[in-house]
């Protein structure tokens, strides 16, 4: 049988492993990413032989780690090797994977050259039931390691990967595995497959070959995750079709170009300029891509069209989540995975109001004392004299080390995407690179999404992908933590949350613009992110229809019709928590440490506090955070 990659396959990492950060939408965990399914070999063994149970069911098997230890340094050492290994597990038997996170995946003992070239594992009943065991019995063996006498890098480590694997075992409850979907608008394969063909990077001539061994793979895969889906469908959780109908309208756009796609064109460029091919093998390697794409990945495309379109209004729920059988359940689960707080919905919704109304009393503060100054935001914006985004770039890179620690300089590139692969509702994104790489780092724009050079926004983009958000927060973990699990845990709530707080703080660096004007713009951003993340829980865990929606916003905004947010929400259940309720949970430290400090207060080793352990979830950024208070105060 295929061994079962642990942690990452079963905490449902990010589904065909591309690793990706920003303003797109990312595979969100668990349901909404379904588990990589162990292909049984016809082995002769029964079921429960094949899963690694006794015939007999009274039996339990022996558990495979030590369940104690004779000296506190022994049980030390072995929780070290315990967290190696489920790094290295996660990685092995899997090329994709492993090409991802390591150019050297030798010095972990991981051979690249036996690893399988597939995109992945699809999901069955089986994988489910074999998750579920797999997930308990790392929380075992877990339980063997006493917190108390672990170093303090331990404790931090026990506790992230604690949070990890409790939110995996929790999204493998009742029907949750049904309740998400492969195939969402903002964050389906249909997109995943674009975005792993075109970010595709060469380390070796195996990866030219692998490259064209994944496209041959994604017939196989598509239709195990249309099977599954169809399943999904069965039970009543297939998407509501507005939702659905978004994916269609993507596969429309790849498929009406057929061969003329910006997709197979981004191929072929990928292998046009790949130096570790010789010229013969450029032409071989492009024939071969044009035939694959052909009779491969365009006929995928054209199935996951059809397959949608067949289940179109059978999924009966056309609302919220709440409205299934347990979905407001679900939805709590979401939040709580996808936001990283420990809050309740209920409590985070407080909290989301709380922000929203702070930001519109610091409106109308300055719209009753700098009326030149607000009557210029409100009908000519914040507008900024830049000589394009090299020039933004140069500006966050002059100005963010008056808040942030230093790094060492990293290469990196800005570049638009195709606009007929762009995905709506994806300003940006920055490719995530290897642990152990020097390669020139990647940030994507979308030419769809219209960016003025004279906004704010514009610049916020940068910041958020850039400096001081994803690329610099990345670098500054590689640089600063040795540990490849630690430098490996990706916690959306925190990437997001960090990058979306970095935005708010960059708009400080714009020099030119009135401090009043900055105000301005940071506070209506607030505004914006807490009115949204308002609404996607006034449509799931409350309820809400269109109309529900449209009265609850017009208190705020003047919105004449607001049919298209409400469908980009209803087609992506708390895919917008990660950022704005991340964001409102790092404003909220921040405010306790200010509060609490007075004067004392320093942005540098706030930020220090916050950036030094790389991805962690809120509960233990806020008991660093205490310590750290009770210290400065003492």
């Amino acid at each position: 049988m295929k061994p079962m990659k642990r942690l990452i396959a079963a905490l449902l990492a990010a589904l065909l492993c591309f690793s990706i950060s920003g303003c797109n939408r990312e595979i969100p965990p668990s349901p909404d990413n379904p588990p990589e399914n162990v292909e049984k070999e016809d082995s002769g063994k029964s079921e429960n032989q094949e899963t690694g149970q006794e015939e007999t069911s009274n039996s339990e098997p022996k558990p495979e780690f030590p369940t104690s230890y004779a000296t506190v340094e022994e049980m030390q050492a072995a929780f070290d090797d315990f967290i190696l290994q489920e790094f290295v597990d996660s990685l092995d038997c899997d090329y994709l994977a492993i090409h991802q996170s390591l150019l050297h995946p030798e010095k972990y003992g991981i051979d690249l050259d036996s690893a399988e070239v597939t995109l992945g594992d699809v999901i069955t009943e089986a994988y489910l039931e074999e998750a579920r065991q797999e997930n308990n019995r790392l929380k075992e063996q877990l339980g063997t390691f006493d917190y108390v006498l672990l170093t303090e890098e331990q404790q931090e480590t026990y506790l992230v990967y604690q949070y990890l694997l409790e939110n995996a075992i929790a999204g493998f409850e009742g029907d949750f595995p049904y309740m998400g979907g492969a195939f969402t608008p903002m964050q389906g394969l249909q997109t995943s497959i674009v975005s792993i063909l075109m970010e595709y990077d060469f380390y070796t001539l195996r990866d030219a070959e692998a490259y064209l061994e994944m496209m041959r793979d994604i017939p196989r895969y598509v239709d195990g995750m249309l099977e599954f889906t169809k399943v999904q469908a069965e039970k009543g959780y297939f998407m509501p079709d507005v939702a659905a109908q978004s994916t269609l309208d993507y596969c429309k756009k790849i498929l009406k170009a057929g061969e003329d796609s910006a997709l197979l064109s981004a191929v072929l460029h990928n292998l046009e300029t790949c130096d570790l091919l010789t010229d013969a093998q450029k032409i071989q390697y492009q024939a071969e891509a044009r035939s694959i794409f052909s009779d491969c990945i365009l006929p995928s495309y054209q199935k996951i069209y059809d397959t949608i379109e067949s289940l179109m209004g059978k999924g009966g729920n056309q609302l919220g989540l709440c409205y299934l059988k347990n979905g407001k359940e679900y939805y709590q689960y979401l939040f709580r995975v996808k936001s990283a707080s420990s809050r309740s919905v209920d409590e985070a919704k407080k909290l989301l109001q709380k922000y929203l109304d702070l930001s519109i009393q610091s409106i109308n503060t300055i719209a009753m004392n700098n009326k030149p100054t607000y009557r210029q935001y409100i009908y000519e914006g914040a507008l900024m004299d830049y000589d394009g985004i090299g020039d933004m770039l140069n500006d966050l890179e002059t100005y963010i080390w008056q808040d942030f620690p230093y790094i060492e300089p990293v290469d990196y590139t800005v570049d638009y995407l195709d606009p007929e692969v762009a995905v709506d509702g994806v300003t940006a994104y920055y490719v995530v690179p290897p642990l152990d790489s020097e390669v020139t780092q990647k940030i994507k724009v979308n030419p769809n999404a219209d960016l003025d050079e004279t906004q704010p926004s514009t610049f916020t983009v940068l910041a958020h992908e850039g400096l001081p958000g994803h690329l610099y927060q990345t670098n500054y973990v590689l640089q600063n933590l040795e540990n490849p699990f630690r430098q490996s845990v990706s916690i959306l709530g925190y990437s997001e949350g960090y990058a979306t707080y970095a935005e708010l703080v960059s708009l400080n660096y714009l020099q030119d613009l009135d401090p009043d004007m900055i105000t301005l713009e940071q506070s209506y951003t607030l505004f914006q992110n807490c009115l949204i993340a308002l609404c996607d829980i006034g449509i799931h865990y409350e309820g809400w229809d269109v109309a529900d929606m449209q009265n609850f916003m017009n208190q705020y905004v003047s919105i004449e019709d607001a049919t298209a947010i409400y469908n980009q929400l209803l087609g992506d259940p708390a895919g917008f928590q990660a950022y704005y309720m991340g964001c409102v949970e790092f404003l909220e430290l921040r405010r306790q440490a200010q509060e609490a400090l007075g004067q004392r207060f320093d942005a540098m080793k706030f930020h220090s506090l916050i950036l030094e352990g790389g991805d962690f979830p809120f509960s233990l950024l806020q008991s660093k955070l205490t310590a750290y208070i009770n210290e400065a105060k003492g």
